[in-house]
């Protein structure tokens, strides 16, 4: 059975279950890190940002957040939009099509952001969630920046899930545009899917090296 079937199945299962209380989970872990990290010298400078700039990231999101997203934006002009999104990826170079900083570099906006907002915010992604910064804004504009700046999803995660016990993260990353346009029947985005997360498990973390501050919840 193909995966976005399957998917779909499971898409009102964990709109029920898992997805709301992961998010609870995280919301609560992110605004403890804010709180300490404004207490430690570091405020988070996103308010002060108009131009949304990390709408422009290769985002990825667990399987279970694309199906939801998916439900959300079906036969909607979100559907037509995230198509749209689609041609222009196809016509990417091939790093750009998995590498976060090539992508970043193609200045691609999300779909979903519309007039300055995003249209799926009560059930955007953990990603999108955890995505904050404590320097210039401006900065995550800048690919040979943009990831050394970044507090991103993979550190907030690892405090609010390690911090209570768990050994691995709940389920594995896909890009979110390319899961969602799979599971809403477009074969050739889904093998996008399942290629761009191989080639970025194979890859070294581009992450490496980024700053962490220290802060525990």
């Amino acid at each position: 059975m193909p995966s976005h079937t399957i998917l779909r199945r499971l898409a009102k299962r964990w709109q029920r279950q898992a997805v709301p209380r992961r998010y609870a989970l995280l919301d609560h872990g992110l605004k403890v890190v804010v709180n300490r990290l404004a207490d430690a010298g570091y405020p988070v400078s996103c308010a002060s940002c108009s131009a949304a700039h990390c709408c422009k990231y290769f985002v990825n999101v667990y399987p279970e957040e694309a199906a939801l997203v998916a439900a959300a934006v079906r036969n909607t002009p979100f559907e037509e939009r995230l198509h749209d999104w689609w041609q222009h990826y196809q016509e990417l170079p091939d790093d750009a099509k998995w590498q976060p900083t090539e992508y970043l570099r193609a200045q691609l906006m999300c779909p979903f952001q519309f007039e300055g907002r995003c249209a799926i915010y009560p059930i955007r992604p953990s990603s999108c969630r955890a995505q904050f910064v404590v320097s210039a804004p401006v900065e995550c504009n800048n690919p040979d920046s943009a990831l050394s700046q970044t507090l991103d999803a993979y550190f907030v995660l690892e405090q609010t899930y390690f911090s209570r016990g768990a050994t691995q993260y709940p389920g594995q990353f896909g890009n979110l545009h390319l899961g969602v346009l799979g599971i809403l029947g477009v074969s050739e985005a889904e093998h996008w899917y399942h290629r761009a997360r191989t080639r970025q498990l194979q890859s070294e973390d581009p992450r490496e090296g980024a700053e962490r501050i220290p802060i525990k919840i």
